[in-house]
């Protein structure tokens, strides 16, 4: 009888220990992933420049992090004076621009696709953009309402690191607010600013 309850304790004991063994395996090998997925993720820098129908309006610079097919781009800035001076804010208003805060441009994503020429193909969800401004003596809060858009990274032709990125954003709206004062422009057709970078530091 006692080896009876000898072997029921030890069967017990065993099964109480697998469950336990096994979290810390999935633990240990989740802690493999994230330590393979921060030493694979590589971030690249470069400067760019902001064009609204062909003309040059603005510059910035864009931090692109890569890992496998997870990405997630930051761009310094977006066309801030262009993007006033295309509101509703009325022409009486008009005054010199002055930038008081300038959040950058955040959007993670993932790989949707390879090119024919070494493209790499990605889409951004639709998000509000929003920046201060003073002009003349009046301070604005500006959101930008941003959709339809879309990066592409150029890789080198030996497949290691970007060479060359293009972002393409259309703004919906643009809301300035001053005080009690509310202007809202909303853009029928597609109103595209194009990012193209020129230099990678």
């Amino acid at each position: 009888m006692k080896r009876i309850v000898t072997h029921i304790v030890m069967l017990l004991a065993v099964v109480l220990l697998l469950p336990s063994c096994s979290v810390d395996n999935e633990d240990a090998g989740q802690n493999q992933m994230n330590d393979y997925d921060y030493v694979n993720t590589v971030t690249e820098h470069f400067e760019a420049s902001w064009t609204v129908d062909q003309q040059e309006v603005d510059t910035a610079t864009v931090h692109l992090a890569r890992n496998m097919w997870q990405a997630e781009m930051m761009i310094s800035r977006l066309p801030h004076a262009w993007l006033l001076a295309h509101s509703a804010v009325p022409e009486a208003d008009r005054q010199p621009i002055s930038l008081m805060a300038t959040a950058p441009f955040v959007a993670a994503t993932s790989l949707e696709g390879y090119g024919s020429s070494n493209g790499l193909y990605y889409s951004l969800a639709p998000q509000v953009y929003r920046y201060q401004a003073m002009m003349g003596q009046r301070e604005y809060t500006v959101e930008v309402e941003l959709k339809d858009m879309n990066v592409v990274a150029t890789m080198n032709k030996g497949g290691e690191g970007v060479s060359r990125i293009s972002v393409v954003m259309n703004v919906g709206k643009i809301t300035c607010q001053s005080g009690d004062d509310l202007y809202e422009k909303s853009f029928d057709t597609k109103q595209s600013l194009i990012l193209n970078t020129t230099k990678k530091l």
